[in-house]
């Protein structure tokens, strides 16, 4: 399947296979994102990303007092805040878009770029949340409604103000968020590789809901 945004982005054609079997494999000219449930024989020098999906139910009886989270506040600007974008593009360190050799860095911060300003349009996001210290944006948080799961997009914080529980209150913040948009599940996405963020959704009782192997098949 041809991926006509990624295709205009990355200026040449992008494809998308769901692997099922080996024998049925066509790869066209140009980049093919291949996903597979289990790791593949012969793949892999072409694996970019073993992405791991965790979840976590919430409820009511659950929740932190909103009061303790009133530094956490709505990005209400309609503009890409510099420090907002730089977290961002922290955020995607283990992305596939960044350990790909072929994707030039700059297409890799230009995508988050975009993500960011599509989540402050509301394209891809329906909340931003961000905590400030001294005026500066020092972490922040995207959340999108998709029927009765509430699915995180971006988290990050800055590296001189971890340690100091920012990253759990804004995911206590998005558990209001959530039950007040009539969400139960709160949906994530990580890269294995990604020690400490796996480390920091298991330590607030997320669950693996599903792993995924994802290939970048480069055709000339």
């Amino acid at each position: 399947m041809r991926l006509n945004w990624d295709s205009d982005f990355f200026e040449h054609a992008v494809y998308r296979i769901d692997f099922k079997e080996k024998s049925n494999l066509q790869f066209l000219k140009g980049l093919t994102y291949m996903f597979s449930e289990n790791l593949l024989i012969g793949f892999s020098n072409f694996l970019q990303d073993t992405k791991i999906t965790y979840t976590k139910e919430v409820s009511n009886n659950e929740l932190v007092e909103k009061e303790t989270l009133d530094d956490i506040v709505r990005y209400d600007f309609d503009y890409v805040d510099k420090n907002l974008l730089d977290l961002a593009i922290q955020s995607g360190a283990y992305s596939r878009f960044k350990k790909d050799a072929n994707i030039p860095n700059s297409k890799f911060e230009n995508l988050y770029y975009l993500w960011v300003q599509n989540s402050i349009n509301k394209k891809i996001a329906d909340q931003i949340f961000v905590v400030f210290n001294n005026d500066i944006i020092s972490g922040f948080i995207t959340v999108k409604k998709k029927g009765y799961i509430c699915k995180i997009g971006l988290i990050a914080v800055n590296q001189n103000y971890r340690g100091l529980g920012l990253g759990k209150k804004l995911m206590q913040r998005v558990e209001h968020w959530a039950l007040e948009n009539e969400c139960n599940l709160i949906e994530v996405e990580t890269q294995l590789d990604n020690d400490i963020a796996n480390k920091f959704y298991k330590s607030l009782r997320f669950l693996e809901n599903k792993r995924e192997y994802i290939y970048h098949i480069w055709k000339k």
